[in-house]
């Protein structure tokens, strides 16, 4: 299971902080702001739409003032690089298996190359579910 994306968290955050029912409101603008922005991707010549994580933005800055919006950022930033460096484990994870392949079939498992292979393959998944 993958950790939570940016806009995701930014709405447990608001949730946990202010009122889930005024997350899920904003929750449900911003699924309208995407399915306006797939619609529009399918039809570009009627104007575009904010981006999911712009309207968000827009919403959380016109209703709450300048020092949430600051503070709902805040988390947006940390979610997402939380994200990004699990998708870049995730990615070192996937390179690896497919490396132990080839030094098992080149190799077989016994050889030492092969056995620095397998190490890093489960440090690299220990790392993973550690995230």
């Amino acid at each position: 299971m993958h950790p939570v994306t940016g806009i995701e968290a930014v709405l447990q955050w608001f949730a946990e902080q202010y009122s889930s029912s005024e997350a899920e409101q904003i929750r449900s603008a911003v699924n309208a702001n995407t399915r306006l922005l797939k619609a529009w991707r399918h039809n570009p010549a009627n104007l575009r739409p904010l981006a999911s994580d712009k309207h968000l933005w827009c919403l959380i800055g016109a209703m709450y003032g300048n020092l949430i919006l600051a503070q709902a950022q805040a988390v947006y930033r940390q979610a997402t690089a939380h994200y990004q460096r699990w998708l870049n484990r995730r990615r070192n994870l996937q390179t690896v298996e497919v490396r132990l392949q080839g030094d098992l079939a080149r190799f077989g498992e016994q050889h030492p190359r092969t056995q620095r292979t397998i190490a890093q393959l489960q440090r690299l998944h220990q790392e993973l579910l550690a995230a």
